[in-house]
């Protein structure tokens, strides 16, 4: 790599400028590809919709505007402050927070319209400590309040079959359009509005004469739908003008997507959806609640209940194609209010009938749920901190292993996947896990998951989060038809008792490996597996490196070519701690990219 400049450019870049979550750089990228002088809007992306990306570009110009940010950044103040590209980051988050926040709200709200007040604080506090919820509470990605509003729609839509309101029709269409506006595989929620034009009653005396009775129902729902498709139409085209502006670039990404995910139908693929996303993130005792829920009497007709949880279950299942990813479980969560709505009514069916069988189920799954909470909050802050496992990594192989000593790897050189090291003096290459009989290997070998190594390798270290009582372990499964292979092969136990995959992983695990006849390493871990080694070497760079970075569109050249341009590097980076980990608190961390074929930033 370092014998590129071009390519080592963009990988000090990656670094600098990208997190741990595969997708939380998306909007950034988009917001950076827009050309606001020239009216060019355009995201270039369609993964996640307007309402995720432009909110986003409005509270970075307020940043900008009081003085958090530059007025007019470069790539050379990024690269040399990445405080500030944690301040556009958190930006976002700080956006999606506050969706959460108001979308746990209204679902009180929302289930009070068709359940009783005990029935919907239940549903609520499950819903808050629901293992989603604080998996993915301060990271840049919009389907949990998407699922929020899904669910204030179903409330919208239960109070106008209750009380004869259209206008509420209307509204329920609305906020299903700006639920569809944040992901647009959430556009599922118009389901629970046209649903409800069937369900919905004109209030008595108020039935036009100008049609016989027999046919005036068909024409009232008629209209509905038609209002209901107008208004979400409307709604989401003006939030997403360039899905239409656009639509060459929306078809070619929704091909990859199709290539990537979709399968045909098979009761083994519901099976997998069911065993490694759903019941992965929602515990067996409040699914089972959730089954006694609903045979439950409510006010709101249980089809307009069960309309969009079962729609999405089954879409899923088809989507995910039965991959083993923990991950995926983003593409159920509009199932995830309505599953803790009928776990609270399953409770309060079985609370005067076999309380002795309620009561466990919902303790059991009430603990369960506070336990991996307790892992998700405490692994945020950790990574925040000196005791981070990608840092305690980048000090052991700065300590360890000698420039320029050959490093493989098997993904793309970002946070997510290699822990912080001069790669501008290792020598790094791309090693498959499965090379040919012939390949000549590296002499350390460096991956987030112990089990995609190449033959030959022995561990000389290994660093987890491993802090009583709910630590994270190698899993005995090896993750193959997984896209995130580092969630799969992990697992997360309670006094060694497993708990499932985990769903984010805010500290990065690291394995590092010694060929065989190789000398140097400790083959220690430490006190849980965290513990730093001394650091009897450090290596400094006198001054700043200057290095070229090509221009969009530009092809690599001589290095004095005039399609590139100069950026000064920082010495700092070059030493640990990295400057993309110590400099930012948890809810920054910039703990990584969405393809590893990406478009560089227009910098």
């Amino acid at each position: 790599m370092c014998d590129d400049p071009v390519l080592l450019a963009r990988t000090i870049r990656r670094y600098l400028t990208y997190t741990s979550d595969w997708d939380e750089n998306s909007v950034i990228r988009s917001l950076a590809f827009m050309k606001p002088g020239q009216l060019d809007f355009n995201p270039r992306m369609f993964m996640y919709g307007g309402l995720a990306i432009y909110p986003v570009g409005g509270l970075i110009g307020a940043a900008s505007a009081v003085g958090l940010l530059p007025r007019r950044p470069d790539a050379e103040h990024f690269l040399g402050h990445p405080e500030s590209m944690a301040r556009l980051y958190m930006a976002g988050r700080i956006w999606i927070l506050g969706l959460v926040v108001l979308g746990i709200g209204l679902m009180h709200w929302s289930a009070r319209q068709g359940h009783p007040a005990e029935v919907a604080l239940l549903a609520t506090l499950l819903y808050a400590m629901s293992t989603p919820v604080h998996a993915w509470l301060n990271l840049l990605k919009p389907h949990l309040p998407a699922a929020g509003l899904g669910f204030f729609a179903y409330g919208l839509c239960a109070q106008a079959i209750s009380c004869s309101r259209r206008s509420r029709l209307w509204w329920a269409a609305a906020v299903c359009a700006m639920a569809a506006s944040l992901v647009p595989t959430v556009g599922l929620t118009l389901i629970v509005p046209l649903v409800a034009c069937f369900l919905f009653k004109e209030p008595a005396g108020e039935v036009s004469a100008a049609a016989p009775p027999s046919r005036e129902p068909w024409r009232v729902r008629a209209v509905l739908l038609g209002q209901v498709l107008l208004v979400y139409a409307a709604v989401f085209v003006v939030m997403n003008p360039y899905f239409l502006l656009d639509f060459r670039g929306l078809r070619a990404e929704a091909g990859v997507h199709a290539g990537t995910y979709f399968g045909g139908p098979s009761l083994e693929v519901v099976v997998a959806m069911l065993r490694f996303q759903l019941l992965n993130a929602v515990p067996l005792p409040l699914v089972l609640l959730a089954i006694c829920g609903i045979g439950a009497r409510q006010t709101a007709p249980l089809l307009l209940t069960l309309a969009l949880p079962a729609a999405n279950l089954a879409w899923a299942s088809l989507m995910f194609a039965g991959l083993a990813d923990p991950v995926l479980v983003r593409f159920t969560l509009p199932s995830l209010p309505f599953i803790c709505l009928l776990a609270a009514q399953g409770y309060r069916r079985l609370e005067g009938r076999l309380r002795l069988v309620g009561v466990p189920l919902l303790l059991w799954g009430v603990l369960r749920c506070l336990a991996m909470d307790l892992y998700y909050q405490t692994d945020r802050v950790t990574a925040s901190g000196p005791a981070s496992s990608e840092l305690q990594a980048g000090r052991w192989i700065q300590a360890n292993i000698v420039p320029p000593a050959p490093v493989g790897f098997s993904e793309d050189v970002v946070p997510r996947m290699l822990p912080p090291m001069d790669v501008a003096r290792l020598r790094l290459r791309c090693v498959a896990p499965d090379p040919a009989p012939q390949t000549s290997l590296p002499d350390w070998y460096i991956t987030s998951t112990e089990h995609r190594v190449p033959p030959g390798y022995e561990l000389a270290a290994r660093f987890l989060d491993q802090r009583w009582p709910v630590t994270i372990h190698t899993s005995f499964y090896k993750a193959r038809d997984a896209l995130d292979t580092d969630l799969h092969s992990h697992r997360i136990y309670l006094i060694n008792h497993g708990m499932g995959h985990p769903l984010q992983l805010h500290q990065i695990p690291a394995y590092i490996y010694r060929r065989s006849g190789v000398a140097g390493g400790d083959r220690s871990t430490g006190r849980s597996g965290l513990t730093p080694l001394p650091v009897d070497r450090q290596i400094q760079d006198p001054a700043p490196r200057r290095v070229r970075v090509a221009r969009p569109g530009a092809s690599p050249g001589p290095s004095r070519a005039p399609s590139a341009t100069s950026i000064r590097i920082p010495s700092s980076f070059f030493s640990l701690p990295s400057a993309t980990s110590n400099l930012v608190p948890s809810f920054l961390s910039l703990p990584s990219a969405t393809s590893n074929e990406a478009p560089p930033l227009p910098w």
